[in-house]
């Protein structure tokens, strides 16, 4: 990922800011966040640019949704242009409402594990 000039100072600080949020709601590592090849940074990277577009629809709920989600479908390398939506719930493979998210995903060229 490479940026230039403000677009990098937005995403660096957006990153800093959803990874305290994920540090603190989630079980994870901020070593992890900070591991430039991990699926965990990868989200983390995607997610900070979603909010960046639209900081008043990616709350800190969405983001940490999103995170979650991109985090396993880095992990397994899935890749499907429903990413561009803003909704989650509108993803291939993933149905969810305000309290749940139930993820369906075929094994299509699916490799890797579960962080």
């Amino acid at each position: 990922f490479y940026f230039i000039g403000r677009d990098r100072h937005n995403i660096q600080k957006a990153m800093v800011e959803i990874r305290s949020l994920i540090v603190s709601k989630l079980p994870e590592s901020a070593d992890v966040l900070a591991e430039e090849t991990s699926p965990q940074y990868k989200a983390l990277m995607l997610v900070a640019e979603k909010r960046i577009e639209d900081p008043e629809f990616y709350t800190d709920k969405r983001s940490i949704r999103q995170y979650g989600l991109m985090t396993i479908f880095e992990s397994l390398m899935y890749e499907s242009d429903s990413f561009a939506s803003s909704n989650e719930c509108d993803w291939n493979g993933v149905s969810c409402d305000e309290e749940k998210i139930e993820l369906v995903l075929p094994n299509e060229g699916m490799i890797g594990t579960l962080p």
